[in-house]
């Protein structure tokens, strides 16, 4: 629903790389989200973020900032197409870095956007 195909072995890799934090969140024992920590040159970014719901979001968020330590920055691509997403930043020392677009060739895909908070990373989708 998130993508608009399967993305099994992608994210298999994705969530077994070194040096890094997967986190799930369960609500009713079911997968309500989760969310992956990495280290980058600078600090840490958290993406993927996908959730159904947006305290879902900020829970996996909350976790996977105390994950990254202390001290450490943490960054995260917010899309502008989910508002949800921007609002679970709201009263954390979190500000705007910069802005990209995306854009599409022959029109959008079938994913479900509101269930993007984080994207995995801005090179891969």
């Amino acid at each position: 629903a998130v993508f608009g195909c399967e993305r099994e072995r992608f994210l298999a890799a994705w969530i077994e790389r070194p040096a890094g934090q997967a986190l799930a969140c369960l609500r009713g024992g079911r997968l309500s989200g989760y969310g992956v920590l990495r280290n980058c040159l600078v600090g840490a970014k958290i993406g993927p973020l996908f959730a159904a719901d947006a305290a879902s979001a900020a829970e996996l968020m909350r976790g996977l900032a105390a994950a990254a330590g202390r001290g450490t920055d943490v960054f995260i691509d917010i899309p502008a197409a989910n508002p949800r997403a921007g609002r679970i930043r709201a009263g954390r020392a979190m500000e705007p870095v910069f802005e990209t677009a995306r854009m599409y060739l022959n029109g959008r895909p079938d994913e479900d956007v509101h269930r993007v908070f984080g994207v995995t990373t801005l090179e891969f989708g």
